[in-house]
Parts: structure tokens; sequence; C-alpha cells
């Protein structure tokens, strides 16, 4: 109220210059007010898109719920939302009953059943499902203390790997679709974790991590987290900002980002023992974030520019050699993206800070992308949404891309 005051102050002069600028310059403050003393008294009621538009999205985290792209979203107020195509539509922005204040998510689907871990301000972690495409959402706790998760699953039942505030490693798993969970030993032994990259070879749980010295390592368990092993060093040296895993094939892998804003990729063939890393996968490209998959069997990763731009790169052998890239959107100040394989084909959700949300696929391997706005859409960038050849450059290195 102090601005209305200082308005209210000054309103003998309001027909003066001095009087028409501080106006002008409070305008956006009184809007803001305005519409918190609507919404208190319920004289507006704002759709859930329309409330997430409001707010902004923070970040998302995408699933693959029978074979159909799902998507969780968080809003800069730390509210969850989910949307899943089921049945030939999109469900719509459905909310995710879950405690106040989520700062990270990281979404799963074992048999059919879409699952999200959700981390809060407080440093606890749940774990919600629903049975009914959403309408309804379960929740347990797993486990308090914690500042980052990454979801996966271990013998048909969802499971998370957790980085305390200890800068440790623990794995709960469950025996009975969350409803209780048991804590495996600690996994990266001595080590101090900071972030962490979750997948499953097998039906196994394994783990990637990035630690304080910006390096990253490897493990796996063979009995459901009682025991792990962890591999050798993955990234030879270089410092690596963030990293993304994917199940390829029956052997271990990942993207990394490193400092320098560059992309590689590493596979091993012997469990982790020793580290194979690939060509630089951006090419000239200056990459802020990075969203890893596997489709057939293969690597890709779809890849987001310092200038919000959002490419993605494919490998037909592992990595090796022979990898394309394509611009998959330019323009719309994408700030998220999340991805996932949708029948057996490369697939993208996509968010930008003031609450745009879209959704990418691809039905030829990349050649063209068809794009779907499931929150609103800036009209800058509406023209871009439709299927459109994509800019490639076949390379002999993993993914370098056309400009």
């Amino acid at each position: 109220m102090s601005i209305l005051r200082a308005l209210l102050g000054h309103s003998r002069r309001a027909n003066s210059i001095t009087g028409r600028d501080r106006l002008r310059r409070h305008a956006p403050e009184l809007e803001r007010l305005a519409e918190r003393t609507l919404l208190s008294a319920g004289a507006v009621h704002l759709s859930v898109a329309e409330t997430i538009t409001r707010n902004g999205v923070s970040s998302m985290s995408a699933t693959s719920v029978n074979n159909q792209p799902a998507d969780f979203i968080i809003d800069k107020v730390g509210n969850v939302y989910y949307n899943a195509f089921q049945n030939g539509a999109w469900t719509g922005w459905l909310p995710v009953v879950a405690p106040a204040g989520a700062t990270q998510i990281s979404a799963i689907a074992v048999n059919g059943v879409p699952g999200v871990f959700v981390l809060n301000r407080a440093g606890q972690v749940y774990f919600l499902y629903s049975l009914n495409n959403g309408a309804q959402w379960n929740a347990s706790l797993v486990v308090a203390s914690v500042t980052a998760i990454s979801a996966t699953s271990a013998q048909g039942q969802p499971a998370v790997f957790v980085a305390t505030s200890a800068k440790n490693v623990n794995y709960f798993a469950s025996t009975n679709r969350g409803a209780t969970w048991a804590i495996g030993s600690v996994v990266n032994g001595s080590a101090t974790v900071t972030s962490i990259s979750a997948t499953s070879l097998t039906g196994k749980p394994v783990v990637f991590m990035l630690n304080t010295a910006k390096d990253v390592y490897y493990a796996a368990s063979t009995d459901n987290g009682a025991t792990w092993g962890v591999g050798s060093e993955v990234n030879n040296s270089a410092t690596v900002a963030s990293i993304s895993s994917a199940s390829v094939g029956r052997n271990p892998a990942v993207f990394m980002l490193n400092t320098a804003h560059d992309v590689y990729y590493a596979a091993s063939t012997n469990g982790g023992s020793t580290w194979g890393i690939g060509s630089l996968v951006n090419g000239t490209k200056t990459v802020a974030a990075i969203s890893a998959l596997a489709v057939r069997g293969q690597p890709a990763v779809f890849m987001l520019t310092t200038g919000k731009s959002v490419y993605y790169a494919a490998s037909t052998n592992n990595g090796s050699t022979g990898g394309l890239g394509s611009l998959v959107l330019s323009g719309g100040g994408i700030t998220s993206i999340s991805a996932l394989s949708v029948n057996n084909a490369a697939a993208d959700f996509l968010s930008n800070s003031v609450g745009d949300v879209y959704y990418a696929s691809t039905p030829n391997g990349g050649d063209s992308w068809n794009f779907a706005a499931l929150i609103g859409g800036d009209p800058a960038v509406s023209t871009e949404l439709v299927s459109r050849p994509k800019n490639v450059l076949e390379s002999r290195g993993f993914g370098r891309l056309a400009t």
C-alpha cells in the first residue's frame, strides 16, 4: 500500500509532469495490486492455464505414459501441474496436489501410471502418482534434507536418487507403488555431489553424479541399492557444469555440458570401468542446457542455446560418427526443455519464462518438426509452429549443427 499512499499524496499534482511520470512509473505495481485484490475478493476467476501464464513456468519434467507424451511443470510460485496426451487429445493442465513451494520435479511412469517426485523449499521429497489420468493424486513422503532429485525405476517400481544437504547421494525404492520407501546404502562414497542424473539399465538403477570439483562419476547396483559399484571418472578432466543421461542399449551413457558451453557424449562398454568420449556435439553453438534421451537404442539430445534456440542431435552408431543436427525452434524466449521418446521417436516439451508451453515432435528422425501450443504462444513464434524442414548438416562427428 506504500505505492498507493505515495501516489495519493501527490494526487493534487496529477496533472503536472512529475505527477504523470509517477503514475506511469508505478502503473505495473498498481495493476498487480489491483489483480491481487480482485482475486482475493473472488471477483476474478482464472483458469489453470491463465494462472500458469500469470505466474510463469520455472521448470519441467517429461515422461511417456502408455507411449504417449506427458509433462509436469512447476510455476514460479511453486505449484505443480500435469498435462498428457491421452485418447487422441491433451487432458489440459491439471493441478497436482503437492506440498507447497516445489523447487524441482522428476517425472516417471511405471506400468502406465504417471508419477512425479517433488522437492520443495523445505528440502522434503514427496512422490505422487495418479490412477485416473491426473484427476486425483496419491502422495507419500520419501525423505527430507535434500537438495536435488532424479527419478528412475527398478523391478517395475518407482525409485529415486537424492543428493542430500551433506552432499551425499542416497537411493530410495518402493515395492508398493510408493506407499512406503526403503533406503539403500550411500551411493557416492566420500565424494561431495551437487547434482545427479539417473536412469535404468536392464531394470537396474544407475546414476551419474557431478561433484563439487566438476567431475562426473557413475554408479550402478545389481541388488536394488543394497550395494553400489562406482566406476572411474567419466569426464576425462574436463570441467562439467551439468549432466543428462539416458539408457542406450545395455551400456551406460551420458551427455555432459561443460563450463565452456560445449556438449560431449560419453559411453562405456564395460560397466563404467573405462569411458569413451565422443566428439563435440554442439558444433559452434553455445549451449546453456541439455536434455538427453534414447531413440531406438541410440543416443540423442536436445540443446537449449544461450540465444534461446533449441537444437536436436542424434546418432545412429552409439555416438561414434555420423551424427546429424537440426534446428527445432528459434525465437520464443525458451528457457526450459525436457526430452522424451514417444513410440521410438524424439519429442520435447519447451517453455519460456512468461508461461508459454509447447510440445515438439518429429515423425521422421528430425527431418521436420510438428508443434502444439499447450499454453499461450507468442504471436512472433506462432508463425513457426508448423511442420517445416530442418536445417541439417550431415557430418562425420556426433551432431555438428548447421547454422
